[in-house]
């Protein structure tokens, strides 16, 4: 059995055992921040493909379930829909693979084979072929369930150098402290807060997680996504 098959019955419950597979799940580093609203990758974006990924290796995975709603042709998966998940997950080779951000630049799809709005999953691979510099060229590949290439696309991506990235970092950070300013929040007392949340959801996940008779180590980041959520929900 593939990786990809292993995970897919995780992600569907299509089988009740918990066969591990290599895949490594990449946590979404902005799905908490307010305002964080992507219509590829957000989770809490009602009408976006709110998809995941997963490293296998030099790629990026993702599996993605089609959703009537995003048909173009009677039950066929609209192409612009296809084009946003063939870019998005070149944006996540950018993030994970070079440690960076970036912008596209062009994008070359090809369709080869039509995807149906019912089918139960599609796959997404995209890996780095070439940089040079500033610029990235990645190629994107998606199959349908049985495994056929649907289609296929190479994103030419803008990446911005580690210096640009961590001064843009500096500037979010400059403007957050003066927000904080003009609403008199000392960020001192801001930032202990949000350590002590932690601090709280983590004893509520390794509690539940010693109540279940597992161990941290020998969880999924979905598994322990589901106890954090509590946590979360516990706290409103």
């Amino acid at each position: 059995m593939t990786n990809i098959e292993r995970l897919i019955e995780r992600l569907y419950e299509s089988k009740p055992d918990k066969e591990e597979y290599d895949m490594k799940k990449i946590i979404n580093p902005w799905k908490d921040m307010e305002g964080y609203n992507c219509f590829g990758c957000s989770p809490d974006n009602e009408a976006g493909v709110r998809m995941e990924f997963y490293e296998d290796g030099d790629e990026v995975v993702s599996i993605w379930k089609p959703r009537p709603e995003y048909q173009g042709w009677l039950n066929t998966l609209h192409g612009g829909i296809q084009s946003v998940l063939l870019d998005e997950i070149c944006g996540w080779v950018v993030f994970r693979k070079l440690q960076t951000g970036g912008v596209t630049s062009k994008m070359e799809p090809r369709s080869r084979k039509s995807i149906s709005t019912n089918d139960t999953h599609v796959v997404l691979r995209a890996s780095l072929r070439e940089q040079k510099r500033n610029i990235a060229i990645i190629e994107a590949r998606l199959y349908n369930s049985m495994g056929e290439l649907c289609t296929e696309a190479t994103c030419t991506y803008f990446t911005f150098p580690k210096e640009k990235a961590e001064a843009e970092f500096g500037d979010v950070m400059f403007s957050l402290i003066n927000a904080a300013r003009l609403y008199k929040i000392n960020p001192d007392n801001a930032l202990e807060l949000t350590n002590q949340k932690f601090i709280r959801r983590f004893n509520y996940l390794e509690e539940h997680t010693i109540k279940q008779g597992k161990n941290l180590k020998d969880m999924t980041l979905e598994e322990m996504d589901a106890i954090w959520n509590e946590a979360k929900k516990e706290e409103k």
